[in-house]
C-alpha cells in the first residue's frame, strides 16, 4: 500500500508534510498567506492546487477532495467518487485503517412512497467516538445524521446507526472489489492523518508507507 499525502509549498521556498492536525497547524503559523498543496504519492507529484490561502484543516480538506482522483478514468473528483455513490467503499477502507463501526443513514422508503424491501443508503461512513468520519472529513455524529437525513429527503422516516460491510453492499446491491477497496484506501489514510483519526502507530505506518 502507497497511500497519497500532502505536500505544502510557499513562496519562499519552505515545505512542510501535512500528515497530521499538528503539522498542519504548526504550518499554517509559519508559511507565507498562500500556498499550494500537491497531492503525492511515494516521490511522484500527482496533483497540485495552485497558491491558496487555507485558515484550518476544513479548507485544505476542501481542496483535497476535490483534487481529481488518479484512479479515476473519467476526471472525477475524490468528493464525487465517495460522497456520491462511493460513500460505502470509502468507508469501509477506512475502517479497515481505524478500526471503529461502519455508520450509515437509510431511508425506508422507495421513490414512489412505498415500504423499501430493502433500504436505501444515503451516506455512511465511520463511527469514531461522537464523531463520524467520512469523505469530508470529521463531523458531530448529530448533525452528520441531520445533514445526510436531509439530503436525502428522509428527515422523520430515515435511519441512522452502526451497519455491517455486508449490510452496505445490500443497500447498494453490489460487492466491494478488493481493487475498490484498495483504491480507497489510498485516499482513507490521508483523510484519517487530516483529521487526527490515527494513533500513533497508525501514524508512524503511514508515514512509512509514504516513500
Amino acid at each position: 500500500m502507497k497511500p497519497y499525502w500532502i505536500l505544502a509549498r510557499d513562496n519562499l521556498l519552505r515545505s512542510a508534510v501535512l500528515d497530521s492536525p499538528a503539522a498542519l497547524e504548526e504550518w499554517i503559523d509559519l508559511a507565507e498567506p498562500a500556498f499550494t498543496l500537491t497531492l503525492m504519492q511515494e516521490s511522484v507529484e500527482l496533483a497540485t492546487r495552485p497558491l491558496a490561502q487555507y485558515a484550518d484543516v476544513e479548507d485544505i480538506l476542501e481542496a483535497v477532495i476535490q483534487m481529481i482522483s488518479p484512479d479515476s478514468s473519467h476526471g472525477e473528483s475524490f468528493y464525487s467518487i465517495f460522497a456520491r455513490g462511493g460513500c460505502d467503499v470509502f468507508a469501509v477502507a477506512l475502517q479497515e485503517i481505524i478500526g471503529g463501526d461502519l455508520y450509515a443513514v437509510t431511508d425506508p422508503v422507495d421513490e414512489k412512497g412505498r415500504a423499501a424491501r430493502i433500504p436505501n443508503l444515503v451516506h455512511a461512513g465511520v463511527y469514531d467516538g461522537d464523531d463520524v468520519i467520512d469523505i469530508e472529513g470529521r463531523s458531530p455524529s448529530d448533525h452528520w445524521s441531520q445533514r445526510w437525513r436531509e439530503n436525502g429527503g428522509c428527515i422523520m422516516e430515515g435511519a441512522t446507526g452502526p451497519v455491517e460491510a455486508k449490510d452496505l453492499e445490500k443497500f447498494q446491491s453490489t460487492t466491494h472489489t478488493k481493487a475498490e477497496i484498495y483504491s480507497a484506501t489510498k485516499i482513507a489514510w490521508l483523510i484519517a492523518a487530516l483529521v487526527g483519526a490515527l494513533d500513533e502507530d497508525q501514524a508512524a505506518e503511514y508515514r512509512k508507507m509514504q516513500t
